[in-house]
């Protein structure tokens, strides 16, 4: 069963479309990352899905407020957290703004992986080495990975 909530909120001066998508299951990637704008997906230890976007090419703008509040919708909090992963359309390195929402999400109590996922080579990059692994169930078999920051 898939929940849709879509959100409007002003970004900036103008005014942004926000999609966020509920998933009662974990999709693989493939399924999430097809478009052609940065999407972040958040997946949670009991099996919920989280896919936000603004339909930008170089960003997700979205606040820890509102992730919060995504996560209460669909019944967990920040520490059942699995996986928080987003996408760069062109080969690139994590940004800045990434690395401060990681620090972000941390401080919060986030204890799971943050990757940077790749769709025209199937590949990951892990923001920390060493809580990398187990993505079987959301790569098809064979993904290259590649090495952080």
């Amino acid at each position: 069963m898939l929940l849709v909530l879509s959100v409007f909120v002003a970004v900036a001066a103008f005014a942004q479309d926000k999609r966020v998508w509920l998933y009662n299951y974990q999709p693989k990637f493939e399924e999430i990352f097809r478009e052609p704008f940065e999407v972040l997906a958040i997946y949670t230890q009991d099996g919920k899905t989280i896919t936000i976007t603004n339909y930008l090419e170089d960003k997700v703008n979205v606040t820890m407020e509102e992730i919060s509040k995504y996560l209460d919708i669909v019944g967990s909090d920040l520490a059942s957290i699995q996986i928080v992963v987003h996408n760069h359309l062109l080969p690139s390195r994590w940004s800045f703004r990434d690395k401060r929402f990681y620090q972000k999400l941390k401080e919060e109590g986030f204890k799971g992986q943050f990757i940077l996922y790749f769709p025209w080579n199937n590949s990951v990059k892990y923001m920390d080495e060493l809580n990398k692994g187990g993505l079987d169930k959301y790569l098809d078999i064979g993904v290259a990975t590649s090495k952080g920051n």
